[in-house]
Formats: structure tokens, sequence, C-alpha cells
């Protein structure tokens, strides 16, 4: 149950970055940090450091997903969280889909397991569970959790080197 607390307190935390993302407030440079407020629904935080998008709504919708981590079938994109910095790149992609937690998490365990991930975490629940891995040295892993007729995944990937 603390896996389910976490992966909705996850899972809350990117509904209140991303909801931010709807602001109309302009872009402000502050010393050496830029806010850019860029297409609708995207908003961008950069530094000497890196940088991090948020981005929701209809500008996510395309978003590419590597083979081993496809979009589920019918899922719907819901938002896309991605970094940058000088050890690597990063993207949080959350999808809906009606289909059950089960379903959902084989279908990953499927799809890492034909593009030879190497599995270290594979935690399954009543509503979903949790996958995560590497495959060609990129980290992955998936989060899946149902509730009230709806599924949540949570795409996590990531190239940093460590």
């Amino acid at each position: 149950m603390e896996m389910i607390r976490a992966v909705r307190l996850g899972i809350g935390s990117l509904a209140l970055v991303i909801g931010g993302c709807h602001s109309s407030a302009p872009s402000d440079s502050s010393g050496k940090t830029d806010l850019m407020q860029g297409a609708a629904g995207v908003s961008t935080i950069k530094t000497d450091g890196g940088s991090i998008s948020a981005a929701s709504g209809a500008t996510v919708q395309d978003v590419a997903l590597p083979a081993y981590a496809p979009r589920y079938p019918g899922a719907v994109v819901v938002s896309v969280i991605g970094t940058q910095d000088d050890k690597g790149k990063g993207r949080m992609v959350r999808l809906d889909t009606p289909a059950d937690g089960a379903t959902v998490l084989s279908f990953y365990r499927d799809a890492l397991g034909r593009h030879g991930a190497n599995i270290a975490m594979d935690i399954r629940l009543p509503t979903g569970g949790m996958l995560g891995g590497k495959v060609d040295g990129k980290s992955v892993s998936v989060i899946v959790d149902s509730k009230s007729g709806k599924t949540a995944i949570v795409i996590s990937l990531s190239d940093a080197a460590g």
C-alpha cells in the first residue's frame, strides 16, 4: 500500500506541475534562471545547470516513445515533463487508459522483455504495479495504478549517466 501512496503522490505532484502550465504569465529572467511560457500548455525553466519543460494538452499527443516503452494502445497522453543537464536527458510521460492495471503492466513487461531489458524491479499489485530496469544503458520505469475505472501510466525514461 505504501507504493500505491507513493505513486498517487507522484501523480498528484505531476498534476500540480502541469496545472501551472496554463498560466498566461509572460517569460521572466531572474539572474541565471529563465522562465518561459511557450506554446499553449508548455512551460520551460532553464538554468546554467540544465532545463525542465512541462507540457500538457494537444501539444503532447504526438509524443514519441521508444519501442521498449510504447504508448499503451488507445491510451491518451496527459502530460510530459522533460529534463536535460550535463549528465543527459530524461522524460516522464503520463498516460490514461480505461484498461485494467494488470493488463497494462503485462503489456509493458512484455515490451521491455522483447527489447532485452534488464528488469531489476517488478512489483505486482492488485491495481497495477511498477517495473524498472535498463535497456541499452538507458533507464526506464513504468508505474501503473488503477482507480475508479481509469488506469494511470507513468513512464520515466533517462539516458543520464550514473
